[in-house]
Formats: structure tokens, sequence, C-alpha cells
């Protein structure tokens, strides 16, 4: 029985901390934090990514714009914040929440952070490539969440690092994972807390140092065709490795209930 699937409408302006763009010729929206008063990730600004990227994933990236039915291929998060990506979790709501023993707010913050994660470092279930634009500091929860996209594009004056260590604490949703994928000798300066400056991304499996743009930074201009074209030649790559090693597995369990 065939059933009727009504895919939603892109809402670019439905948003308060964060603004969509979408170009329809390179198939990818652009998703840009403006969060307030802090650029960090405050609850307000994790439920808006949360609404936005369940659309996408419950409706495998497609969507109507403009009365024409569309599939995002890439998705590519930045920030409207000069000089800033994120500084990570909002700090001044910590304190609130230990201070009144909310803990219902902690953990509702925590799910959020997660699922966010997941869902982007899974391509919302769609095989959609993400892609991370830093340019300036991406401090704490801020480098975290671009770890868990399949590219970082970042500018040469860009900052990482997990300041949260200096005071005991670790990165919980999922840093040192993505972190030891990506490059494991880097491993050492999260232990120790050093600041990782421009990290590795120079010599990087999945990552590209661009300069400083003199035009109009924060814009698509900053996220060139090209590093979109090579994600999907990786992207592809990616996809013919999961069949194989997914038909392997298939035929280990087959030779294995035959045995049985």
């Amino acid at each position: 029985m065939n059933a009727v699937v009504d895919f939603p409408i892109l809402a670019l302006n439905n948003y308060n901390q964060l603004e969509l763009e979408f170009d329809s010729e390179l198939a990818t929206l652009f998703s840009w934090m403006t969060p307030a008063p802090r650029p960090c990730f405050n609850p307000v600004l994790l439920e808006e990514i949360q609404r936005c990227e369940q659309a996408l994933e419950l409706h495998q990236g497609h969507f109507h714009d403009a009365g024409r039915l569309e599939r995002v291929n890439y998705i590519v998060f930045g920030s409207r914040t000069p000089g800033v990506f994120n500084l990570g979790g909002d700090l001044g709501m910590f304190i609130e929440a230990i201070m009144r023993k909310d803990r219902d707010l902690l953990t509702y913050y925590a799910h959020l952070c997660v699922d966010n994660q997941y869902r982007r470092a899974t391509g919302f279930g769609a095989g959609i490539t993400t892609i991370s634009l830093l340019q300036g500091k991406a401090l704490g929860g801020g480098f975290e969440a671009a770890l868990a996209t399949d590219v970082i594009i970042a500018e040469r004056s860009t900052t990482v690092s997990f300041p949260e260590i200096l005071f005991n604490l670790f990165p919980g949703m999922g840093a040192l994972s993505f972190l030891g994928r990506r490059d494991h000798q880097q491993r050492w300066r999260v232990h120790s807390g050093r600041n990782a400056g421009p990290w590795s991304v120079r010599r990087g499996r999945r990552g590209w140092v661009r300069p400083r743009s003199n035009a109009t930074v924060h814009s698509k201009s900053a996220a060139p065709s090209k590093c979109i074209q090579r994600a999907a030649t990786r992207q592809a790559s990616l996809s013919t490795c999961r069949a194989q090693r997914a038909e392997s597995h298939r035929r280990r369990l087959g030779r294995c209930g035959t045995s049985g």
C-alpha cells in the first residue's frame, strides 16, 4: 500500500538564534548560530537546533522550498559572531541551576547536547555530509560540536581548546572519541589542558585550513564549492566501505547460523 509523505517546508525565518540559508545549486543548507547574549550553547539555541535538525532526520533531508521538493546533501555549520565560532556550555545557566539544585534542567540540557551531537555524527541517518566552518574561537563544547561533523574548515586564526580540563572537568559529549579518531597525537594536549592552537587540520584527514577571507566572512562564500566537492568524494567512498562491511558482516552471520 502506497503512503503519501508530507515533506516539511524549510522555515528559514522561524528561529531567534539560528539563521538558515539554502543553496539549491550546491544542495547545501547553511546553518548560522546567532546566540544571545553570549556566543555559547544556551538552551534556546540548542532547542532551535534540535527542532531544525530533527525535521531533517525525520524526512531524510527532504523538504519543500519555494514550491519545489529539495534534498539537503550537505550542511555547513557556522557562526554570525565575529571572531567566535562558539564558546561551549552556558556557564551562567550551569551556576544558576547548581545554586537552585535544579537537576532536571541540567539533565535536560545534557540530553539536548548529546542528541544534537549524535544526529550530526551520523549524518542525520540520511547520508548528509556535515561541515563545520571555524572562524575564530571554538572552545569547549564549541570545538566538540565541530568534531562531530564529517569535515572541518578552519581559518588560520582559529583557536581551539578544551579549557574545562584546567578545572578538573572533561568534555562529556564525545569530544575525546571524536578527536582520537581524527588525530591520536593530539590527545595529549586534551589531557594536559594545553591550548591546541590551530590544531591539526593542516595534516588532518578530514579538515582544511584556509586563510582568513578579506571579503565577507560568515557568508556562503566562506565555504567554497571545492571543499563541498571533496566532501562528496569522501562521502561516496565511505558509503561504499560501509556497504562492503555490512555485506561482509551479513555473510559471517549467515555462516554462523548455518554452522549452528
